[in-house]
């Protein structure tokens, strides 16, 4: 196994990790938040980001071409779902849980004529195409720093991305749907597991008030899988009550995944960024 790590995107967390630094520092305040006392934490949320992004389906003999999403006539504007679930087992040791979905669909006339799956579509065709990213991260994380008032972490785990994208023939009259070609549908699949590396800090203001950061990245080639893969995360978060609260923040996401099969690759290589807000419960 081949692993690198990437530097970009630091700037997108380095004002957060300023904050977080510089809260070392601190006048230690006993019992300052209830993130550092509670074990168990779930965040459920959503993003609404600015979504860019290309598909190689290569087959046998034909010129890898991609097809991106943006120039087929795809909503730029992907809102997806977010489930996170955290456990601190003591001091030193946690554990987190995470879905994200990623998902949207579009009718389009291609502009060129292009090939995907090993499947000719050619200019003018009314196209249904539809996208889906399911990311699923598993990570234990150990604590190198902590206080009453901040908690900074190192971990890594595991990241596993389902996607797909389906590209069919729709035949039209006057804009209304006749059939659908099945023998012109092409799909490509991928479902790769990918190990990453994650340092997280967490800095709070007052009882009220905190801020919450997530860098995770790695460069890795395993088995028959490989990519690169970003990701970073910053909220802030408020406590309505002890145990419930509500966040929001900016995230961006980088994966580029390619996964070999016997007559040839699958390729899903994506950019999102955009704001996330959610609720977060603590017991």
């Amino acid at each position: 196994m081949k692993i690198t790590t990437t530097h970009s995107g630091w700037i997108l967390l380095a004002p957060s990790f300023a904050i977080l630094s510089a809260g070392v520092f601190a006048e230690d305040v006993r019992g300052i938040n209830p993130y550092l006392t509670h074990d168990n934490m779930v965040f459920f949320g959503a993003f609404i980001q600015d979504g860019k992004g290309s598909v190689i389906a290569q087959r046998r003999d034909f010129e890898p071409r991609p097809v991106r999403l943006d120039n087929l006539g795809s909503d730029e504007e992907y809102t997806s779902w977010l489930l996170e679930y955290r456990h601190r087992f003591n001091e030193k040791w946690s554990a987190s849980l995470g879905a994200y979905r990623f998902n949207t669909g579009n009718r389009f006339a291609a502009e060129e004529d292009f090939n995907f799956e090993g499947r000719d579509f050619t200019a003018g065709s009314e196209l249904d195409l539809y996208f889906t990213m399911d990311t699923y991260v598993a990570d234990v994380m150990y604590t190198l720093r902590s206080n009453e008032y901040m908690e900074w972490q190192l971990g890594g785990g595991l990241h596993v991305f389902d996607a797909s994208l389906t590209l069919t023939n729709t035949l039209t009259l006057d804009g209304q749907e006749l059939a659908r070609d099945k023998e012109s549908q092409s799909r490509a699949t991928l479902t790769a597991p990918v190990p990453n590396l994650r340092t997280t800090g967490f800095y709070a203001f007052n009882p009220k008030w905190s801020i919450h950061g997530t860098l995770g990245w790695l460069s890795a080639d395993v088995d028959r899988y490989s990519g690169d893969f970003f990701y970073s995360n910053v909220r802030v978060q408020y406590q309505v009550t002890e145990r419930l609260g509500l966040a929001a923040g900016f995230q961006h996401v980088e994966a580029d995944v390619e996964e070999a099969i016997d007559k040839g690759f699958n390729r899903f290589d994506m950019r999102f960024n955009g704001v996330t807000a959610s609720l977060s419960y603590m017991f």
